[in-house]
């Protein structure tokens, strides 16, 4: 058979599946367990982890961009009654707020007291959201400290125990009784839930945080846009209970449309309030000036005046009126004025069209100022005073103030100058109505009180109507779109079918990475592969099957073992490629200590004896020698003694109990092996055994550890270098490649330790099959 054949079959990617497959397959039990473990660990999650519920609700918010307004809104949008700007971003800030989370959880009675049952063997409880049997009062008697739980157990349907953070359990109470235990002192109020399916079940009642709950939601709650284009807004929370958390989120909302609606009807509140205190303090003068009025025309029977003093009393009106609104103008200047001085938000100031004055500057500025305050208080929501966001919109808050404050103190300037104006042109016609008659003079003096005072009055009125009727028709820019509800709830946590395929997956994948990682990392040699693919100039001349037998000498003590077969083969293939007709020289030799040369070397020289060939075994391995104690030869002279010209050649030699074969065994261990073998002498004994010998087996030290083997080389017909699987480290490909460099034709290798039930390829698959046929005839033994 050509040594080289064995070559031919394997393909390259056949061969790398199948070793993994093959791999894979003698490592089950790695998955079995891997798969156990995996999958256990995915019920124990699963069955221990809280559930989590995701709620969702969407609400429409109307912002500067699309807004429409129609009817009542804008009318009252004209008249400047109304506030409507409003920016998507700002509304999202204020949605996720602190404020807006503490006010909403302080209207949520249930929140503030967790009720939860604990799990059978301490695992996995399950919150009582409106599910208790009970509810819980506490009183005053002691403190009822927070976030420390009580212990309630049922002992019956209307019975229970209490203990305060593992104490000692108190005697059976009865609802409505109160019960003071430890730091806290309550009663419980039974409810529709009926205790029975709770008796003998601990149930743990803790007092909550709020402020530490509302910090909780403001983070928990998820608050994102449906579309960048669009202002709906989608809400999220989650929680142990579906219920709870849309009970939060529907509150909140709610909440957040109240104090919307309330910020739209609080320019229109301080405009009532404005003017209310305008009339309280005029009502009293006007029905003072009227009631003179009509006493004076009764006492002096004055129903009418004369056409000239009509006239002038026209005139007077007139000037009376444009005065009337004057002094209005300042009032609301002097308001302004001590609003900037006394206050710091100014999003609910007083509109000036409110009172009718319609300056375009002043509208402008106070518009400004309102926009600024607003950022500002959204600002505040998620950053601190001393950030350079809050420092830069403080700065245009003041620039803002002082442009305001200066717009102000010109127009009271610009007012007076109007005021004096209209007071001389009054002191003129009332220079003219001097000269009419007394009673004419008297009666044009009191009817322009009390029109004066009527006109004003009236005006007041006009305008607090107008602002009640903005109050009145106010609606909020928030509509809820999709409430958020139990039955719509999401399950986030646990997802049994997640985790049990997740389970699977890592069941099979850990151990398939572990035998990659450790595949990959493994400097031995594993397979044939490894090395044919590599060594493709080199003659293999057989694999050495492992050999299940503890004897040394399997070719001698059991000759039909798959063993003895793979040395025949070895046999063969070495007269194919050493020239017949000349005594054999073959040196035995590996890389490194543990490879099985001296056991090839040793059932090679067996072999070759059996086969009818006088063979003569050289141990030549001085510094570590073994050949002489598997033969059990106890001669003191050897090679050592006959290179260092203290033994003759046939002193040298030893037979053995096996036909046709010969020893000559190490000798004494020398201080100067390499110089030993490396003397002429050395040749002189290859050459006097070619004379008496068939064929001449040399094992010689590992060839990677000490030169003692290289020596040699040009006086041996054939290398033969053993690797071994599992032990030959896979550097050797390399160093056999720079070997048959320096050898040329003169090296060939062989697999030692093969093991046809690990390995893959022709060896594993063509010549199982082969031995297993012959078995069945007993051609082979084990």
């Amino acid at each position: 058979m050509n040594p080289r054949e064995v070559e031919q079959y394997p393909t390259e990617q056949s061969l790398d599946v199948k070793k993994y497959v093959n791999m894979v397959i003698r490592n089950w039990y790695w998955f079995a367990t891997s798969l156990a473990i995996c999958l256990a660990v995915a019920y124990a999650i699963t069955f221990t982890t809280k559930p989590v519920y995701q709620v969702n609700s969407t609400i429409l918010i109307r912002d500067d961009k699309n807004r429409t307004t129609t009817g009542a809104e804008a009318l009252l949008t004209e008249l400047s009654l109304v506030n409507n700007t409003k920016s998507i971003q700002n509304e999202i800030g204020i949605l996720k707020s602190y404020s807006l989370a503490s006010s909403t959880i302080n209207e949520l009675s249930d929140f503030h007291t967790s009720i939860a049952l604990q799990g059978r063997g301490g695992v996995r409880s399950h919150i009582l959201y409106k599910d208790a049997p009970f509810l819980i009062q506490f009183t005053k008697r002691k403190r009822n400290p927070i976030e420390r739980p009580l212990e309630i157990e049922f002992v019956s349907n209307d019975k229970y125990t209490v203990s305060d953070n593992g104490s000692e359990a108190t005697p059976p109470k009865k609802f409505f009784e109160e019960v003071s235990v430890g730091s806290f002192s309550f009663r419980l109020i039974p409810t529709s839930t009926s205790p029975t399916s709770f008796i003998g079940r601990t149930i743990t009642v803790t007092r909550n945080d709020l402020n530490k709950l509302a910090n909780f939601y403001r983070n928990n709650i998820k608050v994102d846009l449906v579309d960048k284009n669009a202002s709906l807004i989608a809400l999220s929370s989650t929680g142990n209970s579906a219920e709870q958390e849309a009970d939060y989120l529907n509150k909140m909302v709610e909440v957040y449309i109240r104090q919307q609606l309330n910020e739209k009807n609080q320019i229109a509140k301080n405009t009532i309030d404005f003017i209310d205190g305008q009339l309280f303090g005029m009502k009293d003068s006007l029905n003072k000036a009227e009631s003179n009025l009509k006493s004076f025309r009764t006492t002096n029977k004055i129903l009418d005046i004369s056409k000239e003093s009509d006239i002038l009393l026209d005139m007077l009106k007139e000037q009376q009126s444009t005065k009337a609104e004057i002094d209005i103008n300042q009032r609301y200047y002097a308001y302004l004025k001590n609003y900037l001085t006394k206050r710091e938000n100014f999003s609910d100031i007083v509109a000036p069209y409110t009172l009718g004055i319609n300056d375009l500057q002043l509208n402008t500025i106070l518009n400004e100022l309102s926009a600024i305050s607003a950022e500002r208080d959204n600002l505040k929501l998620s950053v601190k005073e001393n950030n350079p966001a809050m420092l830069q919109v403080n700065r245009k808050l003041n620039r803002a103030k002082e442009s305001l404050m200066e717009k102000v103190n010109s127009l009271i300037v610009t007012n007076k100058m109007t005021k004096e104006d209209i007071d001389k042109q009054m002191n003129q016609l009332e220079s003219r109505i001097s000269t009419l008659p007394s009673s004419e003079q008297l009666l044009i003096n009191k009817t322009k009180l009390y029109d004066l005072l009527s006109k004003t009055y009236t005006y007041l009125l006009e305008k607090k109507s107008e602002a009640s009727i903005a109050k009145a028709s106010n609606i909020s820019d928030c509509k809820v779109v999709d409430p958020a509800m139990p039955i719509n709830s999401v399950l986030k946590q646990p997802k049994p079918l997640m985790n049990y395929t997740l389970g699977f997956i890592l069941g099979l994948l850990i151990p398939f990475i572990v035998i990659i990682l450790r595949d990959y990392f493994d400097d031995k040699i594993r397979t044939i592969k490894e090395v044919t693919d590599s060594l493709s100039d080199i003659s293999m001349l057989a694999t050495l099957n492992h050999s299940a037998v503890t004897t040394e000498l399997p070719v001698v003590e059991r000759p039909k073992s798959h063993i003895s077969e793979s040395f025949r083969e070895l046999r063969t293939n070495l007269n194919y490629v050493i020239a017949e007709g000349k005594s054999k020289i073959i040196m035995v030799t590996s890389l490194i200590s543990g490879e099985g040369k001296t056991f090839c070397a040793c059932n090679l020289s067996a072999i070759y004896a059996a086969s009818g060939k006088r063979t003569l075994l050289v141990g030549l391995d001085i510094r570590k020698p073994k050949v002489q104690a598997i033969f059990e030869i106890t001669s003191h002279k050897g090679m050592s003694t006959y290179l260092s010209n203290h033994a003759y050649f046939e002193e040298t030699i030893s037979p053995t109990t096996i036909p046709n074969l010969w020893i000559a065994v190490s000798g004494p261990i020398p201080p100067n092996p390499s110089e030993l073998i490396g003397s002429p002498r050395m040749k002189e004994f290859l050459e006097e055994a070619q004379k008496h010998y068939d064929c001449i087996i040399i094992d010689t030290p590992p060839i990677g550890i000490v030169s003692d083997a290289r020596i040699i080389f040009n006086l041996v017909d054939l290398v033969l270098f053993v690797t071994r699987m599992g032990v030959s480290p896979k550097d050797v490909v390399e160093y056999c490649k720079d070997l048959h460099l320096s050898l040329k034709n003169k090296l060939a290798m062989t697999i030692n330790d093969f093991d046809s039930k690990l390995g893959y390829g022709y060896y594993s698959k063509y010549r199982n099959y082969y031995r297993k046929e012959y078995n069945k005839h007993d051609y082979y033994e084990n």
